[in-house]
């Protein structure tokens, strides 16, 4: 083979070579533009509105019990709202967070019942107060646990998407 046709058959690889990475440059940018949207869809449509509420109720209800019996100045419900919240953006929640929000509503209705029955029923076999109080622990308990990790997600959002 001579130069000429050396040369013809390295345009070729070149031109075959730059339409290939071209194309592989575009998805990867595309990809991470994908990524960089979800993070701040998730960020913006569940972790802001989940603080806004936390914000809105003062620090001394933010117990299960005490959250759940608040009521804002517009008849609404803290604990009824951050739960809708809570279910109805459960797909933009971090992997740790769903199992904890089914347990806790699961835990919740049981305690704050028992809690209503301990209190206020006098029937005779209602729940002790303890047993009904050691639920509404458990219930604040795993409460906190669910504020702490949507706290620590919004954190690590924040930082990957480098907002300040």
């Amino acid at each position: 083979m001579n130069a000429s046709a050396w040369i013809s058959l390295a345009g070729i690889l070149v031109s075959f070579i730059s339409v290939f990475v071209s194309n592989w440059l575009g998805r990867k940018a595309a990809v991470a533009e994908m990524s960089t949207n979800q993070k701040l869809k998730r960020y913006q449509e569940f972790y802001i509105p989940f603080i806004k509420q936390l914000y809105n109720v003062k620090p001394s209800y933010w117990s299960f019990y005490d959250f759940r019996n608040n009521t804002a100045p517009d008849g609404s419900n803290s604990y009824s709202d951050l739960s809708d919240l809570m279910f109805q953006k459960m797909e933009l929640m971090g992997p740790k967070l769903p199992p904890l929000v089914v347990k806790l509503e699961m835990l919740a209705e049981h305690a704050y019942s028992d809690v209503n029955l301990a209190l206020y029923s006098g029937f005779i076999n209602a729940p002790t107060l303890e047993k009904a109080a050691s639920e509404v622990e458990k219930a604040n308990a795993l409460f906190d646990e669910i504020v702490k990790n949507t706290l620590q997600e919004a954190s690590q959002l924040a930082d990957s998407l480098a907002l300040e």
